[in-house]
């Protein structure tokens, strides 16, 4: 006969087999007992504990921009050396460059895992770090292209349909002409030339631009009378010929 006991275990399964299970330390008497003789044999096995987890710290979380678009996680604080494995994952971000590294780079927003492993006892931990991201581009809208002519020799530019406001930086740039705008988004033209809208989004540093072209039309008509003419007193009225003149527009005499 055979039976397992302890003093300050936990016997869960078999306690009368040669094979038990148990599931805390302690300290677990086996006795074997001769039905023949009577005779009676035990010993004792004393069962330790190791359920120590690995420490996993996946460090503090960050918001990407235009301006920094990538980030070093930090598991630095984790636990190191033997016997600690670690390991990064997502399923939303991007591990971009050293994945094997406590401080991988990322360049995406999403939920980083750093999971560390105790290979002496086989527990794992697991932490996680949450990366936002604010990269949205500027809307610029410098509106359609301009002709300065005689009606019209100097213009507003319509770009109030771009972003503005507290945190948005306007400047133009001249690619052509002279003109020299005024950094708003209504700023007056007088000139040709092709002129640039940029906006910058000061918060996170996106920057988004338009080009607008102005053109001249200051080209005159043609006025032709004709020839000059005498009135005399056999010719007391004459027809004016304009036939030479340009033909599209508007036409008066004075």
């Amino acid at each position: 006969i055979t039976s397992w006991t302890n003093s300050n275990g936990n016997i869960i399964q078999n306690a009368d087999a040669l094979q038990a299970q148990v599931a805390d330390p302690g300290v677990y008497t086996l006795t074997v007992t001769n039905q023949g003789n009577g005779c009676i044999s035990s010993i004792t096995v004393e069962v330790d504990q190791d359920i120590v987890y690995p420490f996993a710290e996946a460090g503090q979380g960050a918001l990407l921009t235009c301006t920094d678009p990538v980030f070093m996680l930090d598991g630095t604080a984790s636990d190191q050396g033997n016997p600690f494995t670690f390991n990064w994952s997502t399923f939303n971000g991007n591990l971009s460059a050293g994945i094997h590294a406590l401080n991988p780079e990322i360049n995406q927003a999403g939920t980083y895992y750093l999971t560390r492993a105790n290979t002496e006892n086989d527990w794992i931990t697991v932490d996680s770090v949450e990366i936002l991201a604010d990269q949205s581009i500027p809307v610029v809208n410098a509106w359609n292209d301009l002709t300065l002519h005689c009606a019209n020799s100097s213009l507003i530019i319509q770009a109030q349909y771009s972003d503005s406001g507290n945190n948005y930086q306007i400047e133009w740039n001249t690619l052509s002409g002279t003109d020299t705008l005024v950094n708003s988004l209504n700023p007056s033209i007088a000139s040709a030339g092709q002129f640039e809208l940029v906006i910058m989004n000061t918060d996170n540093g996106c920057v988004n631009s338009d080009v607008v072209a102005v053109i001249e039309d200051f080209i005159p008509p043609v006025a032709d009378g004709g020839s000059d003419y005498l009135l005399t007193c056999a010719t007391t009225d004459l027809n004016l010929d304009g036939s030479s003149s340009s033909q599209n527009g508007s036409f008066s005499y004075s």
